[in-house]
Parts: structure tokens; sequence; C-alpha cells
């Protein structure tokens, strides 16, 4: 069976994979569906909370089931998860889609959003609370690196 590493979004924590992965252990695969930083359980302040962060727990989530992981990514987690992939292509077998952003080179969350008239600091503020509204805008900024 498979080894699944399933990854929620940017307003979310684990526990939206819930139900989702009851089922698949059901099934038989080997399932794990981490705390992102500052989401969740996970102790890190918002502050700290990086995109290169998010990926070293998705990549240490799918070395503790490894050798080869399919890992599943929801809205921003699709840019963690392309990231993840290219970090350690000897980890990961499949790349999974779920509403999920899949970002040309260079281009990042937020570039996104503004192409698209959408102000990312008002949607944050409209899901998080006001002192972490800050943290999530910064992150959505970042950009995954240019890939040749």
């Amino acid at each position: 069976m498979s080894a699944i590493v399933l990854v929620h979004g940017a307003w979310s924590d684990a526990s939206a994979w819930r139900r989702v992965a009851d089922l698949l252990t059901a099934a038989g695969h080997r399932v794990t569906a981490p705390h992102l930083p500052a989401h969740g359980a996970d102790p890190t302040a918002p502050s700290a909370a990086t995109l290169d962060g998010y990926v070293d727990a998705v990549l240490g989530a799918a070395e503790r089931l490894g050798p080869r992981v399919a890992l599943v990514g929801h809205s921003m987690a699709g840019t963690v998860i392309s990231m993840a992939a290219g970090r350690r292509p000897d980890l990961v077998e499949h790349l999974v889609y779920l509403a999920a952003f899949l970002l040309p080179s260079g281009q990042s969350l937020y570039g996104i959003a503004a192409a698209r008239h959408v102000d990312a600091s008002h949607l944050a503020m409209l899901s998080r609370p006001a002192e972490v509204a800050a943290s999530i805008t910064g992150l959505l900024a970042l950009q995954p690196p240019t890939t040749r």
C-alpha cells in the first residue's frame, strides 16, 4: 500500500484531514497529517512561521513514513509540496494537488492574489485573529525557488 502525507492549507490545521486519514488508514495505507508550523497544536509562534519551515515539517513527516511517499496538498500547501518534492525528489513518488496552488516558477501566492485584485491582508483578517494576519500575509508573499 501507499505512504501518504496529507498537508493542510493556510487557514486550517491537520484536523481537517482526520476523516480522510481514517478512511485511507482503514484501506491499508500508511498516513500522516502533520500540523504545519504555527497551526493547530504546533507551538511555533505565527511570526516565526516560514515557507521553509513548512517544507521541513512535511519532509520530516515524509521521512518517517518513507521511503517513497505521496504528498497531498490543499490550497496553499500546493506550494509546500512542490518545494518539498524539489528538495527531496528521492523521497517523493507522487504529488496530489487538491484545490491547491501549483505556481509557475518565480510566482508567489500574494502575486496571484494581487493580479486578481484580492488583498491578501483582507483575507487574513477575515480568517484569523488580527495578531496573526500580518504573519500570514507575509507567508503569502514568499516565493518558491526558481526552477530551471
